[in-house]
């Protein structure tokens, strides 16, 4: 039986380029395990699997740096891209959370991202007290602290749609 002699130079060599072609010319990244020697196709296919892995996490990578949250996640044999679907799905909490603070829900809390979470509450907490001081300011008058005509006039439009029972009381304190 005639032992195959195997030229190492050149397997490390295909290999090489090929992964050097995945990092740096994706496009152009293809290995041919069938045209290694047999005892080096299982590389290659590890190789492959690994390529895939690297080119998916590097396209998920690049789009949430991007802001898109809506691509589609890695797969779950990418174990390479783990942090990144975790990253992925706390990125989209935090957007839902920001839409609740648009319509006015100040109690949002981060608690899941570190120092970004110091910031975000902070934010929210500021925003609360600034709501309130304009909603002092638009309701109650400046010099008596006394709620306003606008304020008694948007409750009265409240509790007429609402169907609500209630007393009305006007009182002219300045006499004019």
């Amino acid at each position: 039986m005639q032992k195959q002699v195997i030229d190492l130079d050149s397997v490390a060599n295909t290999l090489f380029e090929y992964l050097r072609d995945v990092f740096y010319d994706p496009t152009k990244a293809s290995l041919d395990v069938e045209a290694l020697p047999e005892s080096y196709q299982d590389l290659g296919n590890g190789l492959v699997f690994f390529a895939d892995c690297v080119m998916e996490t590097k396209r998920v990578a690049y789009a949430l740096s991007q802001g898109d949250l809506d691509i589609p996640l890695p797969s779950r044999d990418n174990e390479i891209a783990a942090p990144l679907k975790s990253l992925h799905a706390s990125l989209k909490h935090l957007s839902w959370q920001t839409k609740q603070i648009a319509l006015g829900d100040y109690s949002q809390r981060v608690d899941f991202m570190g120092e970004f979470s110091e910031s975000f509450n902070s934010m929210v907490e500021k925003l609360a007290e600034r709501q309130h001081f304009l909603e002092e300011k638009a309701n109650k008058d400046s010099f008596t602290k006394i709620y306003n005509r606008a304020f008694a006039m948007n409750t009265l439009e409240r509790y007429l749609s609402q169907k609500m029972r209630f007393v009305l009381v006007f009182a002219d304190l300045d006499g004019r």
